[in-house]
Parts: structure tokens; C-alpha cells; sequence
């Protein structure tokens, strides 16, 4: 348990940088990939619900034949979904060679130090809703609906190829396709790819996106062409995949490679600047997401204030440090005053509760009386001159 609390500010499960990027975790790697699952496909009633209906012995079953459960392997679920979505949040949101990461920048990132971080984390619990949303439609063993010349070139790549770990199914073609389609395809088609997220002159303040921002302004659309047409529509990741099962996506769509995104079997190295980068946003983002509102709602504050007023201020505020005293004035915490103030008023109410004690005498009253008036006026007063400053 201690080493599950250790891995709370870490991403779990980094993908195909894992085994370079896990030494710290010492957890092996099917329970990281569960934990991962848990964390990252919950995040509302509905996505809660859904992943238990995954996970019923009854919810998943193969469309014709029997055949062994492999979605549910831990190592299934590593490979073909912690890998594509990592890779995505990864490869084409944090690398300078990434035209995804280029175009996200220009146009949907207000202030990267500020929404960078929190803009993936969002992108993983979207994705990964959704990868289980496709799961729970389509069952485990998903045939194609129709036949034409894409679905046969598809069938025929998908029985001849081979993995020493799971069979080659449509789950795996599309999943590990995913980070392909969206770097190959964001250049001509960003404002589809895009289209929910929030642009860049909407944003309210530099910290902060609009009111109406949802989990929708994070879900990820891709491109397709209609029906003998030349013209491009926008769908989403569940109908790009039903898309693939009625014949509307060529296999070589598919099984293009993009430039940034490691090849299959490619070793990834963590250079010691990159870990160091990867640890202080780990920490930064878990102080991120465990801070509160309250924070927030003050920085946006602090930020709202334009610049004639904090011109202003900063003009009073030197006004009064030149004519106060030689003991200039600090900074008012009113927090630290009216908490002491509150611990007055429980010892003057412990002491009027002692005055209807019959058995006490009006000496130890008497007594009682000036201990509690000048010990609590001494701590209240040292407490005020602490925040206000003496009396001039």
C-alpha cells in the first residue's frame, strides 16, 4: 500500500518510455497498468458505471466463437491502450517534432506553464473513456459489416501478420494506429482534429479555460472523407472505428508510420534532463490537481487587476510606508486574528460556565478572573501587534 500512495503523483504508467522511466516504481507492471485503468477511465457517475460493466464476466463477450479474453490482460491493456494514449500525450504533446504539438501551441495553448499539464492529463481520461467505450460496443472479437476492396485488404493484413503476444485483431490495427492518424492527419485537418477544444483568444484569464468547459472540449475528433466525395467531416474516435469495420478506411491509412512517433520495438531512453523535466511536472501537476479553488479563484484574481490599478495600489501602498512610523506596518493576516480572537472568547465562556459552579469560592474567582483576562489580552494583543503593527 505505502508503494501504490508513493506512485499518487506519478503518471503510473508512461507507455513505451516505461521501462526507461519506472525505476522509482517498484510495483510490477500488470498492477500499474490496472491501477492506470482505474485512474484514468473514472472521472463521473456514467465512467464509473461503464468500467464495471467492463469488467462483468458476462458484458464482453467474442461475437461467434469462444475464444480466450485477452482485452483483459494487463499486458493487453498496456500495449494496446496505455501505449497509443501515452504515445499520444507524449509524442504529439510534449515533442518539438511533433506537428500536433506545433499547431496545439499557435492555436489552442494560452499559457503552456500554466494549462500544458492539465490539458493532457484531460486528453488521457478522454481517451481512455473513450478506448472503453469501443471495447463495450463492439464486443471482443468485432467482424466487418460489409465487404469491398478496404475491408479485404484489412483482412487479408490482419491474418497474415504476427505478434509473439496477442492475436492481430481490429482493436489492435486501430488502437496502435491512433497516434499515426492524428500526426499524419493534423496539418490539413487540425480545425476537425481540434474542433472541441478551446481556441486560444477564448480563454478567460491565462490560468483558467471558460465556465462551459467539459471532458467534451477535450475528446479528440479525426478527419474522414463522406461517401464518394472529396469533401472532408469531422466524427469522433468511436465512428472512425465503425468506419473501418464498413469498409470507408483504406489500410494504408492505417499502417502509415509518423516521423516522431517511435517505430515498433524502438528502445526509449530517458536522457537526465528529460527525467528531471518529467519529475518537476509530475510534482507540479499533482500540486495542480490537489490545490483548490480558492487558489485558483485568487490567482485569477490577482491577474483580472489591470495595470492602472496595480499602479495604484503600489502608489498608496508607498505613500503610507513614508509617513508611518519607524516600525513600518505588515501585512494583515487576518486568519491569525480572529482565530486567537475565537480562543478569547472559549476561555471567557469556560470561565462564565465556572461562575454557576456553586462549590467556587470568590477568592479562586477573583483570581481565575484576572489570570483569564490578562493572559488571553496579552496573547490577543501580541497577536495584533504581530499583523497591524504597534500603536503609533
Amino acid at each position: 500500500m505505502t508503494e501504490v500512495e508513493s506512485c499518487m503523483a506519478k503518471q503510473l504508467h508512461m507507455g513505451v518510455r516505461h521501462q526507461a522511466c519506472s525505476k522509482s516504481i517498484k510495483l510490477p507492471e500488470q498492477l500499474l497498468a490496472l491501477l492506470w485503468l482505474l485512474r484514468y477511465t473514472v472521472h463521473d457517475n456514467e465512467s464509473f458505471d461503464r468500467l464495471c460493466h467492463f469488467f462483468s464476466p458476462d458484458k464482453i463477450k467474442a461475437v461467434e466463437v469462444q475464444v480466450e479474453q485477452e482485452i483483459f490482460d494487463p499486458l493487453w491493456i498496456v500495449h494496446y491502450i496505455i501505449y497509443p494514449i501515452m504515445s499520444i500525450e507524449y509524442f504529439l504533446f510534449d515533442k518539438k517534432e511533433s506537428k500536433t504539438f506545433d499547431i496545439y501551441k499557435k492555436f489552442y495553448c494560452k499559457h503552456q506553464q500554466y494549462t500544458h499539464s492539465r490539458t493532457k492529463e484531460s486528453i488521457i481520461y478522454s481517451l481512455a473513456s473513450i478506448f472503453i467505450e469501443i471495447l463495450l460496443e463492439n464486443g471482443e472479437n468485432p467482424d466487418m459489416i460489409t465487404s469491398n476492396k478496404n475491408i479485404q485488404d484489412i483482412s487479408q493484413y490482419l491474418r497474415k501478420s504476427e505478434s509473439s503476444l496477442f492475436k492481430i485483431t481490429l482493436y489492435t490495427l486501430f488502437f496502435q494506429a491512433l497516434p499515426h492518424i492524428i500526426e499524419n492527419n493534423v496539418e490539413l485537418y487540425h480545425h476537425i482534429i481540434f474542433q472541441n477544444f478551446v481556441k486560444k483568444e477564448d480563454f478567460l484569464t491565462q490560468r483558467k479555460w471558460p465556465e462551459t468547459t467539459t471532458w467534451k472540449n477535450f475528446e479528440l475528433l479525426l478527419a474522414i472523407k463522406k461517401d464518394g466525395s472529396s469533401e472532408v467531416e469531422a466524427v469522433t474516435i468511436k465512428e472512425y472505428f465503425k468506419a473501418i469495420r464498413t469498409g470507408n478506411i483504406a489500410l494504408s491509412t492505417l499502417t502509415q508510420k509518423a516521423d516522431c512517433l517511435p517505430k515498433e520495438n524502438d528502445i526509449i531512453e530517458e536522457t537526465e534532463e528529460e527525467r528531471k523535466l518529467r519529475e518537476t511536472d509530475e510534482k507540479k501537476n499533482y500540486k495542480e490537481n490537489t490545490s483548490s479553488d480558492e487558489e485558483d479563484e485568487k490567482d485569477d484574481d490577482e491577474e483580472n487587476e489591470s495595470d492602472k490599478e496595480k499602479k495604484k495600489q503600489k502608489d498608496k501602498k508607498r505613500k503610507g510606508e513614508s509617513s508611518s512610523s519607524s516600525s513600518p506596518r505588515k501585512k494583515i493576516n487576518k486568519g491569525e486574528v480572529v482565530k486567537k480572537a475565537r480562543e478569547v472568547e472559549t476561555n471567557i465562556q469556560a470561565f462564565q460556565q465556572r461562575l454557576q459552579d456553586e462549590s467556587e469560592t470568590k477568592e479562586s474567582l477573583i483570581a481565575l478572573f484576572e489570570a483569564t483576562v490578562k493572559t488571553n489580552w496579552d496573547n490577543l494583543k501580541e497577536k495584533i501587534d504581530d499583523n497591524l503593527g504597534p500603536p503609533k
